[in-house]
């Protein structure tokens, strides 16, 4: 647009001195004739003048704008180029119908200010232009939103980051508890082992009685000499066994009958208990 600007303004200013040269170049008369010599020489060098301003006007819009790109544009709409040949140091475009031959990049630039071609290039430009611009806030506008999607990729990430770590440490207070559980495991082992290797010798089968204990069992030598003690205990265990000889008797008997022998008092075969002396045994045979 700024080029455009230029090129109009340069434009402009060259059509005013045009103008002015115009007017000015009148035959003025004087008071008795026409103009002079001098005034001739002056128009002259002012039309001269005027057409070094349009070179100049030229070439400073072909330094402005980038022929390179505007000869793109030209191509398009068909125009052609033609090497210098033989003495020519110019090349030579040609336009699409072949009704234009310019001679050089000045020459194509004139025509393009002249025919209101730059212009169109120009407002093309802009519109490519335009284009250019929403294509690129439609890119920026896909990176947001590809960036706002690598945003929720990276939070599931670190989720996912968060929910391995847990189940490394649930994996870690698992191998703990293992270790713990065959540790405990070796340990019966070893005493599973250890009560293995134990004997019958090595089980300490003594009780120790304290003096107390004994004095209640046996009374205390104050009170009956050891004699006594022992007459005592002979006496108890006699009535002991004649007791339980007694309790036998009666069991065999109880048998007999309910087996149909004999009902007296003399069983059928066994052994009887003598009713006085020492507990002996004695075999009683029947005819």
């Amino acid at each position: 647009m700024a080029r455009k600007q230029k090129s109009n303004t340069l434009i402009k200013s060259f059509e005013n001195d045009k103008v002015q040269q115009v007017t000015e170049a009148k035959p003025e008369t004087r008071q008795g004739g026409y103009a002079t010599t001098h005034d001739r020489f002056c128009l002259m060098a002012r039309i001269r003048s005027g057409n070094r301003s349009k070179a100049d006007v030229v070439a400073a819009v072909s330094r402005d704008i980038d022929f390179g790109h505007f000869w793109r544009q030209l191509r398009a709409r068909g125009w052609k180029y033609r090497r210098p040949k033989g003495i020519e140091t110019k090349g030579s475009y040609v336009n699409a119908d072949g009704s234009k031959v310019l001679v050089g990049e000045e020459a194509v630039v004139a025509y393009a200010l002249e025919s209101g071609l730059l212009d169109a290039n120009e407002n093309s430009a802009d519109e490519v232009s335009g284009a250019l611009d929403q294509a690129s806030g439609a890119m920026h506008q896909a990176n947001a939103s590809v960036g706002d999607v690598s945003g929720a990729v990276g939070d599931v990430s670190a989720a996912v980051d968060q929910m391995t770590a847990t189940v490394d440490q649930v994996g870690a207070g698992v191998g703990e508890a293992s270790a713990a559980v065959d540790q405990v495991t070796d340990t019966m082992d070893q005493v599973g082992a250890g009560v293995g290797l134990v004997s019958m010798s090595q089980i300490d089968t003594s009780v120790m009685l304290s003096q107390r204990t004994m004095n209640e069992l046996f009374g205390t030598s104050s009170s009956c000499s050891g004699a006594e003690l022992g007459r005592e205990a002979a006496t108890e265990t006699y009535n002991s066994s004649n007791r339980e000889l007694r309790g036998g008797v009666s069991n065999l008997q109880l048998l007999s009958e309910a087996s149909g022998a004999e009902s007296d008092a003399q069983p059928d075969s066994g052994f009887v208990a003598q009713s006085v002396g020492p507990p002996t045994l004695a075999k009683v045979t029947t005819t």
